[in-house]
């Protein structure tokens, strides 16, 4: 039996990330005075938040430290390299409800580089171990203050207000917001519904299932919200390809470093327009349902993404380096014994925090995979409960008459999205599989359709042990294809990556593949190469639909 293993429980408090936020702060062509208002909004809203009655030091925009009974604010200022961070340690904003044993850290960085000023906010609630209240993954106050004045710019403006993208100008820039490598903050694109297929109720919503501007408000500093028109979603369909495209009432989640030739469908989630009408969350239904559902996602995910600040410091790494600069400053080029044993001790210090960063990466890294595979995990939920009224009827019933009640596309440009559609959580296609479909020359796009049912269903029920193989046998005699393996491990190498793709971190062989014709003619001549993903109970396909090559071919 298995045995979970053994925690240690320490005495010391986990820190608990409940918001995260790097940005620019719009700058009116004085970066200086810019940095100045920005840290007297800052300063102000400290003063308003404290539930102590903080000294009059705390006004000044240079360097101090002030310890109350229940409050401890750090101030490091780095005028002639730019930097200003604050620290504050209290036990609780004059709103949040005080928790015994709970304290709160609020880190603040600004950077002035060149004409911008760099802006990072980041928010702990440090947690006692026998603490198992709810953590509020809460956006302070202080963040919309700055968005209002002097403002704050992560590709685009942050902002209260959805933002209407109905002219190719505006795709262009959104196309650009979407592949900006700094980008940490979720796009999420609202598509305007087809009136041709709404079929809900007698009117048609006129841009969107969801309240777009609710939304956005929401969202400020957590997501971009875009309104998508009808006439752009077919521009969009065309430039982005459809597998990445969203359309028709529904909406799509971009994630932060997208690359559509590498990722999944399934790092970037589309929500169809079946599962947004149907969504319930907790009490609500509906799209204002998914709307809540989709908030309280963006929420859970600014406290969990990976800290990307920029060059902004924080207080303990500002307060190093302001240290560093006093010891050069001390020394003046002499070579005194004081000022060399000053600068060992320095030394010292930045090998301690070298060494403590690299372990804080480490565990970082550990947790940063395992929140991955949660965030897949959960897609793959949203997804399959999105299509449980597609799949009502292959529910309890043979794969065989499942395959009658799925509809077959024509072409092969419908193939990705058809298989999340049906297939989410059984069948999964590889980004090199999706790249395979744009060169597709296999003349019955329908066969491949079925074969992917094959495996999705009758295969996969088999690998799980709810059905034999001489059904899936049999199936695959029905539809004249020939389930083997791929080719021999020991040749595999010899093909360089042919029969290796990339998933989940690992170098996984294609193990299998179903097959029909032995043409050289990629038009007659069909071969599906797939590998069992045990841990997810699911078929992942990795090539398709033309025979790689082997020694023979």
């Amino acid at each position: 039996m298995y045995q979970p293993p053994r925690v240690k429980v320490s005495a010391t408090p986990r820190e608990r990330i409940t918001y995260r936020l790097y940005a620019e702060l719009i700058d009116s062509g004085a970066p200086d005075k810019t940095c100045k208002e920005s840290i007297t909004i800052i300063l102000n809203w400290l003063w308003k938040e404290c539930t102590e009655n903080p000294p009059e030091e705390l006004r000044r925009e240079t360097a101090f430290l002030w310890e109350g009974k229940n409050n401890r604010v750090e101030c490091v200022d780095i005028g002639s390299n730019g930097i200003w961070s604050m620290r504050w340690v209290c036990s609780g904003l004059k709103d949040m409800p005080k928790i015994s044993g709970r304290s709160y850290i609020f880190d603040i960085g600004l950077h002035r580089v060149d004409d911008r000023v760099e802006f990072a906010f980041k928010s702990s609630c440090m947690v006692p171990w026998n603490d198992d209240e709810a953590i509020p993954y809460v956006r302070p106050s202080l963040i919309e203050r700055l968005t209002t004045k002097p403002g704050l710019r992560q590709g685009r403006k942050l902002g209260t207000f959805s933002w209407l993208v109905d002219t190719p100008e505006k795709l262009s820039e959104l196309e650009s917001i979407l592949y900006l490598p700094q980008r940490t903050l979720p796009v999420i694109v609202v598509s305007a519904p087809d009136a041709n297929r709404w079929t809900y109720t007698p009117n048609v919503p006129l841009n969107s299932l969801i309240d777009c501007e609710w939304l956005a408000k929401q969202s400020l500093g957590y997501a971009h919200v875009v309104r998508l028109s009808f006439q752009m979603a077919f521009e969009f369909f065309h430039r982005i390809g459809r597998s990445w495209a969203v359309y028709d009432g529904a909406v799509r989640i971009y994630y932060p470093g997208l690359n559509t030739e590498t990722d999944s469908l399934q790092d970037h989630p589309v929500y169809f327009k079946s599962y947004i009408w149907r969504c319930r969350y907790r009490d609500q239904h509906g799209p204002n349902a998914f709307a809540a559902q989709l908030i309280s996602y963006m929420h859970l995910y600014k406290a969990r993404l990976r800290g990307q600040f920029g060059q902004v410091l924080f207080v303990p790494d500002a307060r190093l380096l302001s240290r560093e600069i006093a010891a050069k400053e001390m020394t003046e080029g002499k070579a005194c014994k004081r000022c060399r044993a000053f600068d060992i001790l320095v030394e010292e210090l930045k090998e301690q925090v070298a060494s403590l960063k690299r372990e804080n990466e480490y565990y970082t890294q550990e947790v940063h995979e395992a929140e991955a595979e949660a965030k897949k995990y959960r897609n793959q939920a949203l997804n399959l409960l999105g299509q449980v009224d597609t799949l009502r009827l292959a529910v309890g019933k043979k794969s065989k008459t499942a395959f009658a009640d799925i509809e077959i596309p024509a072409a092969y440009e419908e193939l990705p999205q058809w298989v999340e559609k049906y297939l989410s959580g059984r069948l999964l296609l590889h980004p090199r599989a999706i790249r395979g479909i744009k060169d597709a020359m296999y003349e019955s796009p329908q066969l491949v359709y079925k074969a992917l049912l094959l495996l999705g269903f009758t295969y996969r029920d088999m690998r799980l042990g709810h059905s034999d193989r001489n059904n899936f046998d049999r199936e695959c005699a029905e539809l004249e294809l020939r389930f083997s393996g791929s080719i021999a491990r020991s040749r595999a190498g010899s093909e360089g990556e042919e029969y290796f793709v990339a998933y989940n971190g690992q170098r996984r062989f294609l193990e299998f593949h179903l097959r029909k014709g032995n043409s050289k003619d990629r038009r007659y001549s069909l071969a599906v190469y797939f590998f069992w993903d045990d841990e997810d109970g699911q078929v992942v396909v990795g090539d398709l639909p033309a025979h790689l090559d082997n020694r023979s071919t």
